[in-house]
């Protein structure tokens, strides 16, 4: 047996994403893959010009004319889930897509280049994963029991940029329209530990104000997870979101969590 036959992830250029989702009929994926939408044209006949194909051919990806059907059945997952788990993860601070330069080109489709994304999809109860490094998406079968190994697969992930202990912070839970104010005028002292009083009165521990400076002002690492679940075409956000920030006081969990009455 040969090494194309054994391996199960594929992986593809943004424009070679592109020209999977052209073959498939697939509109558009997750937003944070940064992909090129496709719009339907009459026939796919000037897909086999392009040298592309020849590339995924090599590589079995495409056989003949039609995708692989175990990459063909990845690329349906991803593009008619019925929930989704995102995950970004940044060496340094996250910029949630912004690329700041000047003289990138409208419509451009790149993430910083100290990002990189993990969106998990499932279908039923075919989970697939799809990470974008750069210019290039991998895409691949992936085992999901439980929130557990999602968590795994999370830290595993940040663990791979950056390592750090638990911060040595008590838990604290506060509000969470009283949290951001207090951060923001915070902030703009430039996280300066002796202007936290907010914060303090809230009761979070001087400790935990520093550590917490430390890791918003100048993180090592950081990661934001959240969730998308689908149903008849409808799609909501997760009312819960989670975020992990390395500083030198060590990694802080800051976690989002869904009002109840």
């Amino acid at each position: 047996m040969d090494q194309q036959s054994t391996r199960t992830d594929i992986t593809v250029n943004v424009d070679g994403f592109w020209m999977l989702q052209a073959l498939l009929d697939i509109r558009h994926v997750a937003p944070e893959l940064r992909c090129r939408p496709y719009v339907s044209t009459d026939n796919n006949d000037w897909l086999n010009e392009h040298p592309g194909m020849a590339v995924m051919r090599e590589q079995g990806i495409v056989v003949g004319d039609a995708v692989n059907e175990h990459v063909a059945a990845r690329m349906k997952v991803l593009a008619a889930p019925d929930l989704e788990v995102v995950a970004l993860l940044s060496r340094g601070k996250l910029l949630y897509g912004v690329v700041d330069d000047e003289n990138q080109p409208p419509g451009s489709r790149d993430i910083p280049d100290n990002e990189f994304r993990v969106v998990l999809a499932r279908r039923g109860q075919h989970w697939v994963s799809a990470v974008r490094v750069g210019n290039d998406i991998t895409v691949d079968d992936v085992t999901v029991s439980d929130s557990a190994s999602i968590a795994a697969l999370v830290i595993d992930g940040l663990e791979s940029i950056h390592h750090a202990d638990p911060a040595a912070i008590n838990a604290v839970n506060v509000p969470l329209e009283e949290m951001l104010e207090a951060t923001k005028s915070w902030q703009e002292s430039g996280f300066n530990v002796f202007s936290g009083g907010d914060l303090r009165r809230m009761g979070i521990s001087a400790s935990t104000v520093a550590a917490l400076g430390q890791a918003l002002s100048d993180p090592a690492a950081e990661v934001a997870v959240y969730a998308r679940q689908y149903r008849d075409d409808a799609k909501g956000p997760s009312a819960s979101v989670l975020s992990l920030k390395d500083g030198s006081g060590g990694r802080i969990a800051l976690y989002q969590q869904a009002r109840t009455a």
